[in-house]
């Protein structure tokens, strides 16, 4: 059967016995990944983030009733976090850079306050992040909004998440979407400011250091973005 979303919203402020939905399911991650998933799929940015941020209150909640009650296994995961993250990816936005790196940080503060790797970041968090930043670095500033962070200043945020993956201690790495993703965060912003040329060789410069760090060779997409 279907699942209606915002029927489920509503019952989910009010659970029977053992934390299930009237319908007979079991509250939990899995499920709200589904529903979010379903929002990504849709492209509803809005409705994933108040989804996630509606999963994040009800295990907080969960917590302060000693880690049981009815909402004990609904906590946001690394899936959790990368599906919504994806959203604003794929969205493509002035904003999408800037709105993933909130996401980021949050996800970060929570993994450090469970000492766990349940809502760690993993590389593809890490490289959702990046490509969303990416995109933002294709919009030229306005000069109405000088808050936001698009354009060069966008390409880089995308420099300094690179190099913030490639000094962690733990075990996540860079990898070739994660250089290759930067280098199309220069071309962008080639595109969109006054400095093309310098972004231009940064983005070359970014094809010496991924041979360096991870000894891989750009592939077809590192070239186009230094190309661009």
């Amino acid at each position: 059967s279907t699942i209606d979303l915002n029927q489920h919203q509503n019952h989910a402020s009010k659970p029977s016995g053992g934390g299930r939905h009237p319908d007979g399911f079991q509250l939990n991650s899995t499920v709200y990944n589904a529903l979010l998933q379903a929002y990504a799929n849709a492209g509803d940015t809005s409705s994933a983030e108040k989804l996630l941020d509606r999963m994040i209150s009800l295990h907080s909640r969960s917590l302060k009733e000693g880690g049981g009650g009815p909402f004990k296994k609904v906590r946001p995961n690394t899936r959790t976090f990368n599906v919504v993250l994806n959203t604003w990816a794929k969205s493509g936005t002035r904003e999408a850079g800037a709105k993933a790196n909130e996401l980021l940080l949050k996800m970060e503060d929570m993994s450090a306050a469970y000492r766990d790797r349940i809502n760690q970041p993993d590389i593809i968090t890490y490289n959702t992040v990046l490509a969303a930043w990416s995109k933002s670095a294709g919009y030229g500033p306005t000069p109405s909004n000088t808050k936001e962070i698009v354009g060069e200043e966008a390409a880089y945020k995308t420099l300094e998440l690179l190099d913030r993956i490639e000094n962690q201690s733990y075990r996540i790495k860079p990898d070739r979407i994660s250089y290759s993703t930067t280098i199309a965060a220069f071309a962008n912003a080639a595109q969109t400011c006054e400095s093309g040329n310098l972004m231009a060789q940064k983005a070359d410069a970014l094809l010496s250091r991924m041979r360096d760090r991870i000894g891989a060779e750009p592939d077809d997409y590192s070239f186009n973005g230094v190309l661009l």
